[in-house]
């Protein structure tokens, strides 16, 4: 239905006024307010009888066709004629709102409505180009959808996919409708895997950089070059990506596709370390006299962790620099320099509830923009839940590596078993040259785990587990388990005959004289089974890894030299830095390299100087758990001398961490939020427990 014949009358008439209203002066203020009564007493018979009311409105522009709100009026008219399917009427209001008020607020609806029509026309041309050229910025939310949803399907139509991708890259910044914007996602996808293959995604991205799709864009970028094996392009991808504001859902695929690029990069290794300290040189600590910010810290300050949780607040504190000065005159003269760090501490009891709601507190707190802690896994589990949910870094200081998955904003700091026997396994592949290994275990718990990590991580070296045997965990003959590491079990009646001859002969030899014994010895020497075969002890190994602590390896290592299981070393993850491993051990235990989590003694600056500030702060000497959380709090205090104040801001810096030297050892965070630790690897030297020296 088009507009009535007394509206195309006074349209016409509209037209005549227009073609005469060059020479008009400007409205009086009276004119103007009689021109909005009747605009607004039109709009309201509008409103009520559409039909009616497109006829006072045209009136209405006809007669006040200099009236501030003409062109509302004729913007309503044309918008009515389109729903009536009359485009030419609506074209001759839209051009005159277009030609004669270039500047109104309703020029740019009225440029839309036209491109609309002109394309619906078969104009594409001049609709696509006037479309192109709308300022966006002066049109309605609404009407912004409505332009971009015109462009893209325009340019979708026409089949050119580097402007559908453009203006898909703005719909998709603008549209706040969930299933909208999965759709530009998916779309997007088919032009990436289609149209669009040749193109570089990274230049696109930094194109639209204004736009949110240009953080997919680089994501889709660097999971290209991954496929087609492309490391160097998937880097620069994910660079550009590391100094974006992702969301939390991006943050995750970020993270996976990081993890993916350094296991690609270390060509199948499991495991991914850092470098070890003794190759790092010393990275100076931040500077906290121009530091300010709040960290809110978690930890067991009473109940049975109490006593982990008061040594690893003590590494906070000393990070913080609370314990800088020691004297009143020092103090005095450091006032003005005094850091602006504070520090709100909070007790989780090792209970998990109380955890989370020590997270939910410290979130509360505008200012507290990282948290540490808490110690015990399950308390980590309980805060890292809340941590999540309101998107506050959580620097967890336990060794369960599941506590940050899924998690963006959780990060563990903790050394793990993984690190340790991954750092073992890779000496024994590079600096020892060995490549056959033996395994003894408690049957306990700790011991499988420990047992079946280090199996893995000398296989991903390209070593062989040649013997496995196990002990029960309060043991303290292992006779059984070394005799049947090298041979003893499955023997035939000959060949125990022959072993027991072969004892005869020893015992013998030790009341002979000195050149009888050793002709005797020689002769023992030689024995072999009717086959041929050598007898037990068959040492076809280089090192055993003994997955238990210094108590049992004091035991343990005795019973290995009394089987004849010589020459070789003894391996181990940790527990075993303890003076009566020397005391005890003795020479039984000399050449034993075993990973630990903390070693005051090495002489690498970030140690010297951690163990220092702990003497100046404190009594008695520093352990594992003041020098992780020492370590965890200077990785934020990075951030915070790097400018990075936010929550998200810290996330971000945190995730690109790599080869941090710091009292624990050197710490790298890897995508999925779990640092990797290589730990301190010592060597029974010369009587001392020392550094291991490559040899």
């Amino acid at each position: 239905m088009g507009i009535p014949l007394r509206g195309f009358v006074a349209f016409a008439l509209f037209a005549w006024c227009l073609s005469c209203a060059g020479g008009e002066q400007m409205l009086s203020t009276q004119d103007v307010q009689r021109a909005q009564l009747e605009y607004d007493a039109a709009s309201a018979l509008f409103d009520q009888d559409a039909e009616a009311g497109v006829q006072a409105l045209v009136a209405f522009v006809s007669t006040w066709p200099r009236s501030p709100v003409a062109d509302d009026a004729a913007l309503k008219i044309a918008e009515y004629a389109v729903s009536h399917r009359d485009a030419e009427k609506a074209k001759h209001y839209l051009h005159w709102i277009v030609k004669e008020r270039a500047q109104s607020d309703r020029a740019q609806s009225a440029n839309l409505l036209l491109a609309q029509i002109e394309i619906e026309q078969g104009d594409f041309k001049t609709g696509y180009q006037r479309a192109s050229q709308l300022n966006f910025d002066r049109l309605s939310r609404k009407e912004q959808n409505q332009a971009f949803r015109l462009l893209t399907d325009f340019d979708t139509w026409r089949e050119d996919a580097a402007a559908e991708l453009f203006w898909r890259a703005k719909w998709h910044s603008l549209t706040e409708d969930v299933d909208t914007r999965l759709e530009q996602e998916a779309r997007i996808r088919e032009l990436l895997q289609g149209p669009l293959a040749d193109y570089d995604f990274q230049i696109l991205a930094e194109h639209l950089e204004e736009f949110s799709l240009a953080d997919h864009l680089a994501l889709f970028a660097a999971e290209r070059a991954l496929s087609l094996d492309d490391i160097e392009n998937a880097e620069r991808s994910m660079q550009w990506l590391a100094e974006r504001d992702l969301s939390p859902e991006l943050l995750g695929m970020y993270a996976a596709l990081q993890q993916e690029i350094l296991f690609q990069q270390e060509e199948g290794v499991v495991r991914v370390l850092p470098a070890p300290l003794s190759s790092l040189e010393g990275q100076p600590l931040p500077d906290l006299s121009n530091l300010s910010g709040t960290i809110g810290v978690i930890l067991p300050l009473s109940g049975k962790w109490k006593s982990f949780g008061e040594e690893s607040l003590k590494g906070i504190l000393i990070a913080t620099g609370m314990f800088e000065h020691t004297s009143p005159e020092d103090a005095a003269e450091a006032d003005e320099f005094k850091p602006r760090l504070r520090v709100v501490v909070r007790d989780s009891a090792g209970s998990p509830v109380q955890a989370a709601a020590a997270v939910r507190e410290l979130g509360e707190i505008k200012d507290v923009v990282a948290l540490i802690g808490p110690l015990h896994h399950q308390a980590a589990e309980g805060a890292a839940e809340v941590a999540e949910r309101l998107e506050i870094p959580l620097l967890t200081l336990t060794s369960r590596e599941d506590v940050s998955r899924d998690r963006p904003h959780v990060f563990r700091c903790g050394m793990t078993q993984i690190s340790r026997t991954e750092a073992l396994a890779g000496l024994v592949e590079s600096d020892l040259d060995s490549s056959r290994v033996a395994i003894l275990y408690p049957k306990d718990q700790y011991g499988k785990r420990l047992k079946n990590l280090f199996w893995d991580a000398i296989e991903a070296h390209g070593g062989e587990v040649v013997g496995v045997a196990s002990y029960t965990p309060d043991a303290t003959d292992f006779a059984d388990g070394i005799r049947s590491l090298v041979g003893y079990t499955l023997l035939t009646r000959d060949e125990k005959a022959l072993l027991a001859e072969r004892r005869r002969l020893r015992d013998r030899s030790k009341r002979l004289p000195l050149e009888e014994a050793i002709a005797l010895r020689s002769a023992m020497d030689v024995l072999t089974t009717m086959k041929g075969d050598p007898l037990p002890p068959i040492v076809d190994f280089d090192a055993v890894f003994i997955a238990d602590s210094h108590e049992k390896v004091v035991l343990i290592a005795p019973q290995l030299a009394f089987h004849d299981v010589t020459d070789i070393r003894l391996l181990g993850a940790g527990g075993w830095n303890h003076p009566d491993l020397l005391s005890m051990g003795r020479k039984h235990v000399r050449g034993a390299i075993f990973a630990e989590a903390f070693y005051s003694e090495h002489p690498h600056p970030a140690v010297a100087q951690f163990v220092q500030r702990y003497h100046n702060g404190y009594d008695g000497e520093a352990s594992q758990f003041s020098a992780q959380s020492y370590d965890a709090t200077n990785l934020v205090l990075e951030q915070f001398a790097r400018g990075k104040d936010t929550r998200e801001g810290i996330t971000r810096g945190l995730l690109r961490v790599r080869d941090y030297a710091g009292a624990s050892g050197s710490t790298s965070i890897q995508p999925d939020g779990n640092a990797r630790k290589h730990p301190f690897l010592l060597e029974v030297r010369w009587g001392r427990i020392l550094p291991f020296k490559t040899p």
